[in-house]
């Protein structure tokens, strides 16, 4: 639990540091380091005070590290020179994301390294990142490609809702956006690397291309969705479907993909009679290859961090409480980017995660006289409950039929996975028999898209409403934790009447099948 306590502090001095609003007060992380080390000392008598003492440092460095993070707008920044009054900003870099080719147009994240002074004719190196969106005809371009660039560079546009785009790329360092400019190739990087991660991302273009060839839409899309992690090709209105019923993290890449990832190696490691610690690296490898292959979104990233955590413990032989582990990911993403505390995908994946852990166990029992659904509808009744308040407050919207939807729908996620991923590789080496695995997948997909286009159609399956202040969060899980904690208080009070009453039948079983051996030995004797 120490570790728990340890992340939650620095989780809150995070939250502190986002109300400084700027670079942390001097006085302020220096009072709370004093009365952090006051605490230490004084944990030699009390284990109180020695926890009080770390969540206090913790707290301390979370505000410094929140600081540390916040971006320096000078000469050497790239958004600095973000609506400068021409139309023509020339910048130079790397493309330094797999790129979006949609319909009409094709999105990708730009690394600058120089930008172009005319006043001055000379060019001025930069750090910083750019959202591009490129016409059409730039499709071809890769990961790894040096261009220059001629456009108008701005702030990213901002899109109504509490997650705006201009907030969600923020977030991710990116502070500048180009429209549709003219691009210029002017060599590749070919460092290890770019060859690494270029080839991680050709592969999976080339997977999306031969899925998209192959299935047809939007099950084609929908298979990119859940397998490559890419969602963008799937059609706005399936997209709202999903929103609608409460569906949506079926499409998103989470820990169930990861897991099935992490016991496929350990199977094949265990068949090909691979030593524990062998078995383990490899586990982990491939769990960081495949997270770069989808991606790395702040959810992948949780599951990832939890399953190599799970493979280490199961290596040294020790307990995995998932508890901890959700803490210990949370400090090492929030340490490498304190600004995904803020990301939608972060804060829902995590929530989920602790009611799946903690409400949904609570839930099953109270649901014991519902065979083989009740632990479905627990399951699907606790996501609800713990995620349905932040989706109401980013989307105004809450799903009255979401948990019914998922007992139904999501079954066919791990057959779309596995069916899906041999259509893919067979696609890829052999075709022919690709088509068939394609088939039988497709089967799996078009029963979950209509699954979803029916509950989605129902009267009143979702509720729009007005977005609620995040305040309004505290309150809402306090008493839902009060309220779980009296439910499991009235089950275990319950399962102590049922042992007691059966521990005070069993003597009388007892003496009841002793009877008539007495009896007829009585007999015989008169």
């Amino acid at each position: 639990m120490t570790l728990i306590y340890l992340a939650l502090a620095w989780l809150a001095g995070l939250l502190l540091g986002s109300m400084v609003g700027g670079p942390v007060n001097g006085w302020l992380a220096g009072g709370l380091l004093l009365a952090g080390g006051a605490a230490l000392l004084e944990g030699r008598r009390s284990r109180l005070a020695l926890l009080a003492g770390g969540c206090l440092i913790a707290l301390t460095l979370a505000l410094v590290r929140y600081s540390i993070a916040l971006p320096t707008i000078d000469e050497s920044a790239l958004s600095y020179y973000n609506g400068n009054g021409t139309a023509n900003t020339i910048v130079r870099g790397t493309i330094s994301g797999p790129p979006s080719v949609r319909e009409k147009d094709v999105s990708v994240q730009f690394s600058a390294s120089t930008v172009w002074l005319p006043q001055q004719h000379v060019w001025q190196e930069v750090s910083g990142a750019a959202q591009l969106l490129l016409p059409i005809k730039d499709r071809g371009v890769a990961y790894g490609d040096v261009v220059e660039l001629h456009g108008r560079m701005t702030m990213p546009p901002e899109i109504q809702g509490s997650d705006s785009y201009r907030q969600y790329l923020a977030r991710q360092g990116i502070l500048s956006y180009i429209a549709f400019p003219s691009l210029a190739p002017i060599g590749h990087d070919d460092s290890l690397l770019a060859r690494f991660y270029g080839t991680i991302f050709t592969l999976r273009g080339a997977a999306a291309n031969a899925i998209n060839a192959t299935f047809p839409q939007p099950e084609g899309a929908l298979l990119v969705g859940i397998l490559l992690g890419d969602r963008s090709g799937m059609p706005a209105a399936l997209v709202q479907q999903f929103a609608l019923t409460g569906t949506a993290q079926i499409v998103a890449i989470s820990g169930q993909n990861i897991s099935y990832v992490a016991v496929f190696i350990f199977l094949i490691g265990q068949r090909l009679r691979f030593r524990p610690r062998t078995i383990t690296l490899l586990a982990i490898g491939t769990i960081l290859v495949y997270t770069i292959f989808v991606g790395a979104s702040p959810s992948v990233v949780r599951a990832a961090i939890m399953g190599s955590l799970y493979a280490v413990a199961r290596q040294f032989g020790r307990d995995y409480d998932v508890g901890i582990s959700l803490a210990v990911a949370a400090w090492l993403m929030t340490l490498f980017n304190p600004f995904w505390l803020w990301d939608v995908g972060f804060q829902l994946s995590f929530v989920a995660l602790i009611g799946l852990v903690y409400i949904a166990p609570t839930l099953a029992r109270a649901l014991h006289r519902l065979p083989f659904l009740g632990e479905a509808f627990a399951v699907a009744i606790a996501a609800q409950l713990v995620t349905e308040p932040l989706i109401l407050m980013y989307f105004g919207q809450v799903s009255l039929i979401s948990p019914l939807a998922n007992v139904l729908i999501e079954p066919a996620l791990p057959l779309i996975m596995l069916t899906g991923a041999i259509a893919t590789i067979m696609l890829l080496t052999l075709r022919p028999l690709g088509l068939v695995a394609a088939g039988a997948c497709w089967v799996f997909l078009a029963f979950m898209v209509y699954g979803v286009e029916w509950f989605a159609s129902l009267p009143f399956a979702a509720l729009q409403l007005p977005p609620i202040n995040g305040w309004w969060l505290l309150p809402y899980y306090c008493a839902l934790t009060a309220i779980l904690i009296a439910i499991e208080g009235r089950i275990a009070a319950r399962e102590v009447v049922q042992a007691q009453s059966t521990a005070a039948l069993q003597p009388e079983e007892e003496t009841t099948r002793e009877l008539p051996a007495d009896s007829v030995d009585t007999g015989g004797a008169a």
